[in-house]
């Protein structure tokens, strides 16, 4: 990884096998939005930044040398070898080509837990436009103005105090329907799930965050897949194996040669035993290579 500063506010950055945009559409965030030319905004804890990739160069608008080291470098997961993670993935499943060679530069972001927790209830058979534009919405609403060189409005995503007093009705009425009731009951049992990453890394400081599926499906509304998410994307966890229509399809596909029938239980159990560490990449992979190449 190679960057250089242009000006202030304003880096390059040449990262090799890390594809924004892919990483951007590969359905683990809500916050990067697409612009009119093809490049996209995000905000991230309280940060905004503007992406635009020219000549295979990443120009970044909006943070600084510093900061990006700081943060930036990390919540775009680019200390870590993708190529070796691709290499064990062939290793055990040849297979897996077609959806690593389309899924090629796909990073796994390390991001704010509270936020995945709530917007992955919000994902529970909705569509990524659809999730987008609620999670848009309830940070304008609750969310803290954010100052930033890149031009626009931007608001974080609310803290949990912020809508730990919205009602039933009043979370209908943005539009996220039945998932209102999951939604408040989950901002009341924020505090117990928070409280299990703190009492293991106080205790166990240098293990990553863990979240058991079990304790996360004691909330309304987080089944198998949504608890999955949470630990995929929220947690330090790559060793869970999300399952949605796409990924579904593409196992279908690969590995159990057109069995339409194999449950996703046991669709998971045997993911999780042949990918092991790397299974959470190895979902990413499949899903991107379903949902770009695979019809309805």
């Amino acid at each position: 990884m190679q960057i250089r500063s242009m000006e202030t506010d304003q880096i390059f950055m040449n990262a090799p096998h890390f594809d924004p945009v892919k990483s951007f559409e590969c359905g683990q965030c809500f916050r990067w939005h697409q612009q009119d030319d093809g490049s996209y905004t995000g905000v991230v804890s309280g940060k905004v930044l503007h992406v635009r990739i020219k000549d295979n160069t990443i120009l970044l608008l909006g943070t600084s040398e510093q900061e990006f080291h700081e943060f930036w470098a990390h919540y775009f997961d680019l200390c870590r070898d993708y190529a070796a993670i691709q290499g064990r993935l062939l290793t055990v499943a040849p297979w897996m080509k077609p959806a690593i060679t389309s899924g090629d530069g796909i990073h796994i972001f390390c991001q704010n837990l509270w936020e995945v927790y709530i917007s992955f209830i919000i994902s529970s058979n909705n569509n990524i436009s659809r999730i987008s534009g609620i999670v848009e919405t309830i940070s304008r609403l609750f969310g803290e103005k954010i100052s930033s060189p890149v031009p626009g409005e931007w608001y974080s995503f609310p803290q949990p105090e912020a809508m730990e007093g919205l009602s039933e009705q009043e979370w209908r009425d943005l539009n996220v329907g039945y998932r209102a009731s999951f939604l408040v009951d989950a901002i009341q049992s924020w505090h117990s799930c928070s409280q299990e990453v703190d009492e293991i890394l106080l205790t166990k400081r240098k293990q990553a965050a863990y979240l058991s599926s079990c304790s996360l499906q004691k909330v309304s509304g987080i089944g198998p897949k949504v608890a999955s998410c949470i630990q995929l994307f929220g947690t330090d966890q790559r060793n869970v194996f999300p399952i949605d229509v796409w990924v579904r399809r593409a196992m279908i596909h690969f590995y159990y040669q057109q069995n339409r029938k194999v449950r996703d239980e046991t669709i998971q159990q045997d993911a999780l035993m042949l990918f092991g560490h790397d299974a959470g990449f190895a979902q990413q992979y499949l899903f991107y290579h379903a949902r770009t190449h695979f019809t309805k």
